[in-house]
């Protein structure tokens, strides 16, 4: 994206934005880079790599977001991680059913810095403060890109991407 350091500059980020992409095919050819669940912070850092499915299995709550099926070993977790937030009031017993998720699951996910990231996004990730989130849903509300109530959904994190793809909207 040849405007990411103006999208930056404008926006007072202290992150430049990352792209993440789905993918039917990798979108280059050195293999998928192993990690846990932390992945938008490696692209942060400056990394673009991509991930396949098996890699998200660390996270079940990533793997639900993104409708990636745990092998049946791991299975029970998904309850085990939503049972742990729900006793956390992390989230409510009652928002479970209405986390956001992929309609299916992507062989595999890019992620990179915008500006140098080597493949054509779906998403891009911001990582803003108050100020810089009123900026950017007024703007999306002037380019028909967001909705007089945008969601502000935080929990978890991983949501906004499935989120953000079903509505067509920024989240």
């Amino acid at each position: 994206m040849k405007d990411a350091a103006t999208l930056q500059n404008l926006l007072g980020l202290k992150k430049r934005a990352i792209a993440i992409a789905f993918c039917e095919t990798p979108p280059w050819n050195d293999g998928p880079m192993p990690s846990g669940c932390a992945f938008w912070q490696q692209a942060w850092a400056g990394r673009s790599f991509y991930t396949v499915q098996s890699d998200h299995y660390n996270c079940p709550i990533g793997c639900h977001t993104h409708s990636i099926p745990l092998p049946p070993e791991r299975a029970e977790r998904l309850s085990e991680s939503v049972g742990l937030m729900v006793d956390n009031e992390y989230i409510r017993g009652e928002e479970v059913p209405s986390i956001p998720t992929l309609s299916r699951a992507p062989n595999y996910v890019a992620y990179g810095p915008i500006d140098t990231c080597g493949f054509e996004p779906d998403l891009v990730v911001l990582a803003v403060k108050p100020a810089q989130a009123m900026m950017l849903y007024e703007a999306a509300l002037r380019a028909g890109a967001g909705a007089a109530l945008l969601s502000t959904a935080g929990r978890p994190a991983c949501a906004v991407l499935p989120l953000a793809k079903q509505t067509d909207k920024a989240a």
